[in-house]
């Protein structure tokens, strides 16, 4: 999730007034966090007392200046709850909890005991959270889910069920921003992936699936990548059968390329990419490249290919180089993947490519392949220099990157001017 990744990059609270740079405040940390905290709020509430206080929030504060607190005091006022815990927790501190769960069932009282702890660092940016979780235990004849709280470092919960378990899930519903670590046998993985009606929970079965029992995964990646009626289900089957380099994963593969949807499509054609100097996977993605119409594929398609063979590759990452797209994604990619086969060409492309005045995007790639590379080492830190004051943020970012990735140290100055 991209507000978990973010979180480990840079944790800091979610009400914040520290930034470098204006456009910070649009970054990928704010906007989705704050939307988990929205969502978590509609689990804690309710559809009902969310919408109440939603609307009294946007009628008391109609063409007024606003801040959390306001918001925090409508929700209370609106709801007749105190949410001020929520928001200590969720908006005033920072990070978010990392549960370790494990279960046990016991056939003589029929019975599930849940073992719940928290082993995030715990310090004066964030706490030990309290919150409500929704607990599934699927049996062969009932499906019960239990609300319980999670109050301290440890907490442990028993439930009378019907039978051995089938499926647990702890967090049903995926409400709450967290990471769970809940060792489950392959057989339960398989279960959820083909029967829990909750689309993050078979994206999760497949890929915990995949890292913990990979003998047993192939079968059911490919059926739920042939079978999933949700396409981010099969984007991520596909994406895990690009680690089995055989026939099956292959013909599963290829036939993805043809999914009702793009992004499947997408993911299939860049995990062909780990089918290095196959004849077939040749034909096909070259294929793909001069036939379909979708950017995204067609890149992909680029990508793939290079790393089946970057020789072979060369004529479809020329023809790209030469294509106008959207964003200019063709010509990025093709830049990125000649990297690979002719070095020198690419080096003086992203020179021109980097320039003022090109489009945005192709002015990012550009300055992202003249770090990679490091060729003319004294012209690239001098260049990679003058781009770290660029008017353009991402070109800045990517030139301050990329100086870094060098590690030339008499940049050093330069840096803390910037830091």
């Amino acid at each position: 999730m991209q507000v978990i990744a973010a979180d480990h990059a840079e944790r800091r609270p979610t009400v914040y007034n520290r930034y470098h740079d204006p456009v910070e405040i649009f970054g990928t940390y704010i906007y989705p966090r704050g939307a988990s905290m929205l969502h978590m709020l509609r689990f804690f509430l309710g559809d009902t007392l969310f919408d109440r206080g939603i609307q009294y929030y946007v009628h008391e504060f109609k063409h007024k200046n606003v801040d959390t607190h306001d918001f925090a005091n409508a929700i209370s006022e609106a709801t007749g709850y105190n949410v001020n815990w929520f928001f200590n927790e969720w908006l005033y501190k920072a990070g978010h909890p990392v549960f370790d769960v494990n279960y046990s069932f016991d056939p003589g009282s029929q019975s599930v005991q849940m073992r719940v702890n928290q082993v995030q660092k715990v310090d004066s940016l964030t706490p030990v959270y309290k919150t409500p979780v929704d607990i599934q235990i699927v049996t062969a004849t009932s499906t019960i889910t239990k609300r319980v709280w999670i109050d301290s470092l440890s907490n442990t919960f028993t439930f009378s069920v019907t039978g051995k378990p089938l499926m647990v899930n702890f967090d049903e519903g995926h409400w709450l921003l967290d990471e769970i670590n809940f060792p489950k046998s392959a057989a339960e993985l398989i279960y959820q992936l083909q029967h829990d009606s909750d689309v993050v929970g078979r994206i999760l079965a497949a890929s915990q699936l995949e890292r913990d029992h990979v003998d047993s995964a192939e079968a059911p990646l490919t059926t739920a990548l042939k079978d999933d009626d949700f396409w981010a289900v099969r984007r991520e089957c596909a994406k895990l059968l690009g680690h089995f380099n055989d026939d099956g994963a292959r013909s599963a593969l290829i036939s993805a390329t043809d999914d009702k949807d793009a992004r499947v499509q997408e993911a299939a054609i860049n995990s062909l990419g780990e089918f290095k100097e196959d004849s077939k996977v040749e034909t096909l993605l070259r294929g793909i490249f001069y036939d379909r119409t979708n950017y995204f594929v067609r890149a992909a398609a680029i990508n793939a290919f290079t790393r089946v063979d970057s020789e072979k590759a060369l004529h479809v990452i020329y023809t790209a180089l030469d294509r106008d797209s959207y964003h200019e994604i063709l010509r990025a990619t093709a830049l990125r993947a000649l990297t690979k086969a002719r070095p020198s060409m690419a080096h003086e492309i992203a020179i021109n490519y980097a320039k003022y005045g090109e489009p945005e995007n192709l002015r990012t790639a550009g300055v992202s392949v003249l770090a990679s590379l490091d060729m003319d080492h004294d012209n690239t830190v001098k260049l990679l220099s003058k781009y770290a004051s660029d008017p353009y943020i991402w070109v800045r970012a990517d030139a301050i990157r990329g100086l870094g990735k060098i590690g030339d140290k008499s940049v050093i100055p330069l840096l803390r001017e910037r830091m």
